[in-house]
């Protein structure tokens, strides 16, 4: 895995003292254009054998319901049939008989993440009771002046009086309570710890979190700096300990369902990885079905692999640009970033009653999902979909025309925003964006098995007139690496792209590729099977 750095400025008052440099691990940690060396040793790797079980209905039982906690989001996108949810005991004894002890219930997505044994697995596998057994994947931390990024997004241009109008939930290492600059439960600010092990949400010895709430939610009282809505509330739930250590996806599922149970109309998650598992989309997907905006960080790696959950279709994905509003060195590129927002040296809020300036993909999604916030409060009527399109039809057009892999639709606009639904209602203009290119062309192979040094080949071909072209891998056992050519077969040392990241999680894409023939490779460096090859040109 690929290694971040974060560098930083803290400051009280006047004074400045720089003090931060920190290591972490992908997507969900900060970044800088220039990383330093780190003065930090690695996080402990992840257990190899943590799954996510998905239960069938069969072991289900009837769920409360909870429409009533959901207010206008819910309404507007139409009440859904009543759910039934995971029995527990029932689930639990299953397990039991084979020795399975859960670490995690998610009754809502009929979910348990436990520890297996090969062993275990494969009898598992087998349970008319169990619907799929998945690698329960890691997640990590992507990381009065008023920064550049209020009035690059517009947000100076917008004012809302009522801080109730919305809620943001911000999943992260917690929230400082009583920072001068930030609401405090007297004033619409709430949370809760996603389990034990995290400790206290509102004990932030990281930072992060506090630092990605700021840019969300701080005050505009002439004191350190001021957030994209001020004083709106905020619930957070923490899912990393106070050192940022990695989570799990069945952390971050719980995580949507305590924001959902809190009111919350967006969802910020400053965190990602690699991986992604069809129990994980699904719960996205559940909860962008009930009115919630989801937002997250593309990642930091300044390659076209696809972080998770930025890359999922319910999730709006984030790409960093600097005070120049060029792209960020770090900021990931490929067919899911969806929009952009300042995400380099971007001041915030930190503990304790401190400021600094951190860089990343996390610093800009919370622009982004404090926008989204503040234009949604002067229209509540509606949804989250139309506050979404809103802001991607809105968005400063930077890079090529329309949308493209690097800035998305374009950096975020509130104020365009707020003046579009103004004027053309919340389903706003029927006609899409008319973006030059081709039809859309999608294909690919499923569960591929490769032998140990040896390859796996295809090829494609890409139209005159293509903008881009995207190859992706991912899923599976082994370590399989992707490669590109054009008019000849790759080789190890021949290649348009070759990600070489490790396990069989990688992209390559390619900005307005030459047409005709391009062959795609795939050597296995150890015995692969069941990888997914997939290619989309447009």
């Amino acid at each position: 895995m690929k290694k971040q750095f974060c560098s930083g400025s803290v400051f009280r008052g006047a004074a400045a003292l720089s003090f931060f440099t920190l290591y972490a691990y992908s997507s969900f940690s900060y970044s800088t254009e220039s990383a330093l060396p780190s003065d930090i040793t690695d996080s402990p790797s992840p257990k190899a054998a943590r799954y996510l079980i998905t239960f069938n209905e069969t072991l289900t039982k009837d769920a409360p319901n909870t429409d009533l906690l959901l207010g206008p989001a819910k309404a507007r996108s139409g009440s859904r049939p009543p759910r039934r949810e995971l029995d527990e005991q029932k689930a639990s004894q299953l397990l039991q008989v084979e020795g399975v002890q859960p670490l995690k219930t998610i009754r809502r997505q009929r979910l348990v993440a436990a520890e297996l044994t090969d062993a275990q697995l494969q009898r598992l596998q087998g349970k008319a009771d169990i619907n799929r057994i998945e690698p329960d994947h890691v997640r990590y931390l992507m990381a009065q002046n008023i920064p550049y990024g209020y009035n690059l997004i517009q947000a100076s241009q917008l004012s809302q009086s009522d801080t109730s109008a919305r809620k943001v939930c911000v999943l992260d290492t917690g929230y400082q309570l009583g920072h001068p600059d930030l609401p405090d439960q007297n004033n619409g600010a709430s949370g809760e710890a996603n389990n034990s092990e995290v400790g206290q949400w509102y004990v932030d010895g990281y930072g992060h979190g506090t630092h990605v709430a700021g840019t969300i939610a701080a005050y505009d009282n002439f004191e350190g700096m001021v957030g994209v809505y001020p004083g709106v509330s905020i619930h957070a739930v923490k899912v990393f300990d106070n050192r940022g250590n990695w989570t799990y996806s069945s952390d971050l599922i719980e995580g949507l369902n305590q924001c959902r149970d809190a009111g919350a109309n967006v969802i910020n998650m400053s965190l990602g990885g690699a991986g992604s598992s069809l129990a994980e989309q699904n719960a996205f997907e559940d909860v962008a079905a009930d009115g919630i905006l989801l937002v997250a960080s593309a990642g930091n790696d300044g390659t076209s692999t696809l972080n998770y959950p930025a890359s999922y279709d319910s999730v709006m994905s984030v790409a960093a640009v600097n005070s120049q509003e060029r792209r960020a060195s770090f900021s990931q590129f490929n067919y899911q970033v969806e929009i952009a927002a300042p995400g380099v040296n971007v001041l915030s809020t930190v503990p304790t009653n401190e400021y600094a300036s951190y860089s990343g993909t996390s610093m800009a999604a919370p622009h982004v999902a404090g926008a989204a916030a503040l234009v949604w409060s002067f229209f509540p009527e509606c949804g989250a979909s139309e506050i979404r399109q809103a802001l991607n039809l809105t968005a400063k057009d930077k890079g090529r025309t329309g949308r493209d892999p690097y800035f998305g639709y374009g950096i975020v606009q509130v104020a365009d925003a707020y003046d579009y639904i103004s004027t053309q209602g919340c389903e706003g203009d029927p006609e899409p964006i008319e973006e030059p290119g081709i039809e859309p062309i999608v294909g690919g192979v499923e569960n591929i098995t490769i032998r140990r040094n040896d390859w796996y080949r295809t090829s494609i071909d890409v139209p005159e007139g293509a903008r881009s072209l995207v190859v992706t891998i991912q899923g599976g056992l082994g370590d399989a690496d992707l490669y590109l050519n054009h008019l000849n077969q790759p080789s190890l040392s021949r290649y348009v792209c070759r990600p070489y990241n490790g396990g069989n999680e990688e992209s390559c894409e390619i900005a307005n590729p030459q047409p005709g023939t391009w062959h795609i490779g795939l050597y296995a460096y150890l015995f692969t099977r069941n990888v997914d090859l997939s290619w989309h040109i447009e």
